[in-house]
């Protein structure tokens, strides 16, 4: 699926403490619950049960869309007023 193919609609998800409903467009933080904890901030672009999906802008790369999958990763929503 090409970045603007990607559909997303609100999915219900765990960040740890529970379930949390995401929405598309929204600032998450995504991190492995068992090494490299160190977050990874981005806009939620895709969520499936399988994989998160988020988009990053990088100064050389341009804006790039990073997967994740949903087993043993964490997502948690950012505080809007941060980004």
């Amino acid at each position: 699926v090409v970045g603007d193919q990607c559909v997303t609609r609100a999915l219900a998800g765990t960040g740890g403490d529970g379930v949390v409903a995401f929405e598309p467009g929204q600032p998450v933080m995504v991190s492995a619950i068992d090494y490299g904890a160190d977050p990874v901030d981005g806009t939620l672009v895709g969520l499936t049960l399988d994989e998160a999906v988020i988009a990053r802008d990088d100064d050389r790369a341009g804006r790039v869309h990073v997967h994740f999958p949903r087993h043993g990763f964490t997502i948690r929503k950012k505080d809007r007023s941060t980004t």
